[in-house]
């Protein structure tokens, strides 16, 4: 006999398949280790398998178990009111910014019960926020004076203060790579209205430098941190041989950004894991190799537990006449001081015959 899976089209010998879906449930139960939580994939195209009658009970168990993974990430402990504080105290120091902008934030951390990633979120948006707002209050970019860069911040803030439930890592990456750009296009802008104010004529090595720092620009490609530290080097070096003093120096905040971050914890732990003991559901990074093979964190109580119990002594048993020996053998402890006494028997009085 023979079965098509309905994901992919492909088809298989039953026996064969049958195994291949059930080798989780192979191994005894003491020999069972955790397993780790995934979908069934096709044996020839790796495509998951979540169709199909034969195999109903076991996609099911699979996708039940992906539900206890999502209650684990989503329903996170509530965060605590010192980091709620923290974000707050940040928000009063953030200059350069849109006031209703940090209002909105304000009342997200101060709206209600709020989990960890939904705090973690906003850290991120002050972290961003406070970039932009260091960037802005340094080169005073306002609408007046750089209208072009000013609208790029807001429409910066804008993808900031977008409605999400985290930030992913690649949208991490995507704003520490915009706000680097940013910066160094704030520093670039700020030379040339400088050299342009003065009338300078640029050297040779110069004027190369300004040439491929522009075209860099103009691409839209990612820089390499290298290849932007060069660059911040050369726009300090330009701005040093013609004494511009009035133009701020070129900085690279944005690398620090990397550092400032929180990664939510919810995307970056796993894999997860089934615990083959009780049915617990488990990240990697919670993981443990304490008390043998224990691998679970809720398990490893319970063992350390039972470990403790099998360590202590146990009174052996013994029958009910040897203990009766022993009590009357030792006898019977009298205090310091104290006189033992004895049983009194009562005397026989002589009876007189009549």
């Amino acid at each position: 006999m023979f079965v098509e899976l309905l994901d992919c089209g492909h088809v298989f010998e039953v026996k064969m398949l049958d195994r291949y879906m059930d080798e989780t449930d192979v191994e005894s139960e003491d020999d069972r280790e955790d397993v780790e939580i995934k979908h069934k994939l096709c044996p020839t195209c790796s495509v998951p398998i979540l169709f199909g009658r034969r195999y109903g009970n076991i996609v099911k168990k699979i996708l039940a178990d992906f539900e206890a993974v999502k209650r684990r990430t989503f329903l996170s402990d509530v965060a605590s009111i010192v980091q709620i504080q923290s974000i707050r105290k940040e928000l009063r120091q953030i200059e350069g910014i849109q006031k209703r902008v940090l209002e909105e934030i304000d009342e997200s951390v101060t709206s209600g019960r709020l989990t960890s990633e939904e705090v973690n979120t906003c850290q991120n948006q002050v972290t961003f926020l406070k970039f932009l707002g260091n960037l802005t209050t340094k080169h005073k970019i306002t609408k007046e004076t750089n209208s072009e860069l000013h609208c790029k911040i807001n429409i910066i803030t804008s993808r900031i203060m977008r409605r999400r439930d985290c930030f992913s890592e690649q949208e991490l990456k995507e704003f520490q790579e915009e706000l680097s750009r940013t910066e160094l296009l704030a520093s670039f802008q700020a030379l040339m209205t400088a050299l342009e104010s003065k009338s300078v004529n640029l050297g040779p090595e110069d004027e190369n430098s300004v040439d491929a720092l522009r075209r860099e620009l103009d691409s839209g490609k990612a820089l390499a941190n290298q290849r932007r530290k060069d660059f911040i080097a050369d726009i300090n070096r330009i701005q040093q041989r013609h004494r511009l003093s009035k133009v701020a120096e070129a900085t690279d905040f944005g690398s620090e950004l990397k550092d400032m971050i929180v990664r939510s914890t919810n995307l970056t732990q796993g894999p997860w894991y089934k615990c083959s003991k009780a049915g617990h559901v488990y990240c990697a990074s919670e993981s443990t190799g304490e008390a043998g093979s224990i691998k679970c964190p809720k398990c490893l109580p319970e063992s350390r537990q039972t470990a403790q119990s099998q360590q202590e002594p146990v009174p052996t048993p013994m029958k009910l006449s040897q203990l009766m020996n022993m009590t009357f053998k030792s006898g019977f402890v009298t205090p310091a001081g104290a006189k033992r006494k004895g049983r009194k028997h009562p005397t026989k009085k002589n009876s007189k015959t009549p």
